[in-house]
């Protein structure tokens, strides 16, 4: 079996077709958007909007940095 160099090297990268690393990339997008930046943008906005975060910060700030973590 005569391969040039081309068919070689198209051969020995069959695993790379398969990207098994797309559904990883897109699950940690989609829990970083959904949870993570929200969390922060809602710690953001809510002291200049007036509301309190007095017990709720701490809460606020660990899900929001597990969320980016898992993300």
């Amino acid at each position: 079996m005569n391969l040039n160099p081309t068919e070689q090297r198209a051969q020995g990268t069959t695993w790379a077709s398969q990207r098994f690393y797309r559904p990883y990339v897109i699950s940690s997008l989609c829990v970083a958007l959904t949870l993570g930046f929200t969390t922060g943008t809602a710690m953001l906005f809510m002291p200049l909007l007036g509301f309190s975060l007095k017990n709720s910060w701490i809460t606020h700030l660990q899900a929001h940095g597990m969320a980016q973590g898992f993300g």
